[in-house]
């Protein structure tokens, strides 16, 4: 298991932490505490695969902001 610390622009709030977890099965635990949201996504997926679950998730736990830039910008994290 491999654990991911970043910063990202989230909604307008700068340098927000999101949390990345390897696991040993190939899936990403993604969190971001700053907006109370975290995902699961499966690191085999297509990249767009990635960005439209999280997307999906973003969207449906946020009123407001880029869903779509943060699920790419995310999803970027994934491949590194």
């Amino acid at each position: 298991m491999k654990y991911l610390q970043e910063k990202l622009n989230v909604l307008g709030k700068k340098n927000s932490d999101v949390f990345i977890i390897h696991t040993a099965d190939e899936k990403y635990i993604i969190a971001i505490p700053d907006i109370h949201w975290s995902a699961e996504v499966n690191g085999l997926a297509e990249f767009d695969a990635k960005v439209n679950h999280l997307i999906d998730s973003l969207t449906f736990h946020l009123y407001e902001g880029n869903s779509q830039e943060l699920a790419h910008s995310i999803s970027l994290l994934t491949v590194k």
